[in-house]
This record gives C-alpha cells, sequence and structure tokens, in this order.
C-alpha cells in the first residue's frame, strides 16, 4: 500500500519544465531511492512534497493514518504535522546552538504542538518538554553522538553534522523520511552507518524516500529505484533491474554499472 502517490506532478521555472509529468509511488515501510544526474528535478519534487513549492499542476497523495489527503499546496508546517520530516542537500543545523538544542527544536510532537491554554496546560508542557528531552537524548544516541551532545554545532566534522540531521529528522518520529543527499561528501565508515541507519529505521516501520548520487550506496539500501531525467521519469523498479536497463545505463549511470 502507497504512503505517498505523486500524480502527473508538473513544475517550470521560467517556462522551463523542472518537474514534467512526473509520477511514481513510494509503499509504506520501504526504502526508495531518487536519482538521477544534477538538474534531473528531484530537490524541486522534494520542495513540492514538503511545501516549500508549489506545482502548477498534478496531485501529491498521502496516507497519513489512513486518511488520503493532497499535500501538494500545503504549508511546510502542515505537510510537517501530518507525519514527513525532511533533511537538506546543504546541513541546516543552527551552529551557535549545542546538538541537543538542535535537537529539542524539532523534538516537539505533533500532539504537544496544538497544546492550548487550559489549567492543565503547565503540567502538560512540564511532560512535553520531558519527553523531548527523551525523545533526543534517544536518537543522539540512535546514531551514536551522546558524547556530542553538549557541543556548539558549528564544531561538528561534516559526517557528525549529517548524522545531527538526520538524528533532528528522526526526533519527529515522521511515517515519511525525505533525505535529499544523506551521504554527500561523508567519509566510507560514515557512509556505512548511515546506511545501517537508513535499514534500522526501515525495520521500524518507516518509510524512506531519498536523493543520492552514489549508486552503489543505492543499490545496498534501497528497494526501489526512480530513474529521473530532465524532469521526467525515465525507470523505475527493482536495482538489479533498473541498472540493467541500457536506456538508463545510456542516460545516466555509465558503463561501468551496466
Amino acid at each position: 500500500m502507497p504512503i505517498l502517490e505523486a500524480l502527473n506532478m508538473v513544475k517550470h521555472f521560467d517556462g522551463i519544465p523542472a518537474v514534467d509529468g512526473l509520477s511514481f509511488e513510494v509503499e509504506k515501510e520501504t526504502v526508495t531511492a531518487l536519482v538521477g544526474p544534477n538538474g534531473a528535478g528531484k530537490t524541486t519534487f522534494f520542495n513540492i512534497i514538503t511545501g516549500f513549492l508549489e506545482p502548477d499542476s498534478g496531485e501529491a497523495i498521502f496516507d497519513s493514518n489512513g486518511t488520503k489527503k493532497d499535500i501538494s499546496r500545503l504549508s511546510a508546517h502542515k505537510v510537517a504535522r501530518l507525519g514527513i520530516a525532511r533533511t537538506f542537500q546543504n546541513i541546516r543545523l543552527f551552529n551557535q546552538m549545542t546538538v541537543l538544542d538542535n535537537l529539542m527544536l524539532a523534538s516537539n510532537s505533533r500532539e504537544h504542538e496544538r497544546l492550548t491554554s487550559t489549567i492543565f496546560a503547565r503540567k502538560l508542557v512540564s511532560r512535553a518538554e520531558k519527553e523531548n528531552l527523551d525523545r533526543a537524548n534517544h536518537y543522539l544516541e540512535f546514531v551514536g553522538l551522546s558524547e556530542k551532545r553538549d557541543s556548539l554545532s558549528e564544531n561538528l566534522s561534516h559526517g557528525q553534522r549529517k548524522l545531527v540531521s538526520l538524528a533532528r529528522a528522526f526526533c519527529l518520529e515522521p511515517d515519511l523520511l525525505l533525505l535529499d543527499e544523506p551521504t554527500a561528501g561523508v567519509f566510507p565508515e560514515t557512509r556505512e552507518k548511515i546506511g545501517g541507519l537508513l535499514e534500522k529505521m526501515r525495520g521500524m516501520g518507516k518509510t524512506i524516500l531519498f536523493i543520492e548520487h552514489d549508486m552503489h550506496f543505492v543499490v545496498e539500501i534501497a528497494d526501489k529505484i526512480v530513474i529521473m531525467s530532465a524532469g521526467k521519469k525515465l525507470r523505475e523498479g527493482k536495482p538489479e533491474e533498473v541498472i540493467n536497463d541500457p536506456a538508463v545505463i545510456e542516460a545516466y549511470l555509465g558503463k561501468e554499472l551496466s
């Protein structure tokens, strides 16, 4: 059963199609890779799904706890509240804040965000703060950065910052994770660690859609690959099917992966 359905998504910039009739599905509790050359429209598609851009036409149907909703024209905070979290290609941490504080900003649950002013509000807020702290510490341990909880984010290595970005997304405990190049620029050992984290999240019932240029990583992790080229879907299928498609090899992957 799909958690996300992209239906004929279209987005133009100055008359040039960035996303051009894109349609595909992301099945629940799977890892799907969205790949393609630079300029293929991958990040534009992510921006539409997460409320940073509106499409010219088309729909993005998200299954939120059994209720299907077109999210393609919702604001970013409404999309997040439905259960979608996202990381960015360019890491977006608050550099002058500690690692723990960066996670605490994201760890308010969707229920606690809607707390109203009642005679019980103080008790509820106090409970929420403790739960948020516990959640932040849990995911710092999950990604292996507990010892960095009090470090300023600006003092972390690139790989550590990538892991903090993942932990911050995990803190939202979303149903769908959208990750924009999670392994870009990291050392092989961090790449392997990130792959293990994604596999663990899938095992916990989470669904992941990620953009990636490292095809070896994609083949190792993804249940399905969607190939984009010039805004269109070129091919989709299981990794072994996609990487052996002559049209895909010619258009993107290169002879070394044929």
